[in-house]
């Protein structure tokens, strides 16, 4: 949000700024201002923003069953865009705190999973194309480390139907969650490092392999059957 901010006011002041001293001035004017509208009105508004949206996952997987952790899985990842994401992290924290469990964790690694999935089916599908099985090995080995920023803004936000495929596959992923109720017992790690932190109990380490496999077959399954079927125009 602040670097749409800073932006557009880099933009206004580079227009009304004297040329004589726009090197200097543009740019110490575009930090103060910036700077207090982040204290004073952006960040407010986007930490309102992000646990509005937080409440709102967490009230479906409480009161939607499959659905509301379907829903949790599919959409988590957009939301990683935007960077709201990071509220979910005290939840977690209070979820243990309570509980002793996390049921929030496997969510979210099968929804980085499905995305990892998209990345995958995109470059093996395209295989041939030397530019996107660069960037599309690099950003499938992010993923398997609980990193999706380069899958996301590398490929699938990029060619928007990867995106839309991943969130499936997360959905999916989710859902099997449900029915297997695994929970960890931290938080702060997906993927292949969350396995560290998987509860025991109920085969929770093989079920968790399980979701997170599901939910990336599946995100590669239907990015590659896209890709073959459509034959999208690809930069």
């Amino acid at each position: 949000m602040m670097g749409l901010v800073v932006a557009k006011l880099d933009q206004f002041f580079s227009r009304k700024v004297p040329d004589m001293i726009k090197l200097f001035l543009s740019p110490f004017l575009t930090i103060v201002v910036s700077g207090l509208l982040l204290f004073s009105a952006i960040g407010p508004f986007g930490r309102l923003l992000a646990d509005g949206i937080t409440s709102g996952l967490m009230w479906s997987v409480d009161n939607l069953g499959i659905v509301g952790f379907m829903l949790f899985a599919g959409i988590q990842q957009i939301i990683v865009i935007t960077g709201l994401h990071h509220v979910i992290g005290a939840v977690e924290a209070q979820l243990i705190a309570d509980t002793g469990f996390n049921f929030i964790m496997p969510l979210m690694s099968v929804a980085l999973m499905g995305q990892g999935g998209a990345v995958l089916g995109y470059t093996l599908a395209l295989w041939k194309n030397k530019k996107a099985r660069q960037i599309g090995v690099s950003a499938f080995g992010s993923t398997l480390f609980g990193i999706s920023e380069p899958a996301l803004f590398g490929v699938n936000v990029k060619y928007k139907f990867p995106l839309i495929m991943g969130s499936i596959g997360g959905a999916i992923g989710g859902a099997y969650v449900y029915l297997t109720g695994i929970k960890a017992l931290g938080f702060g790690a997906t993927a292949i490092p969350g396995f560290a932190i998987m509860a025991a109990k109920g085969n929770g380490h093989l079920h968790y392999v399980i979701a997170n496999v599901l939910a990336l077959a599946v995100g590669a399954i239907l990015t590659a059957v896209y890709l073959k079927i459509k034959k999208p125009i690809l930069d």
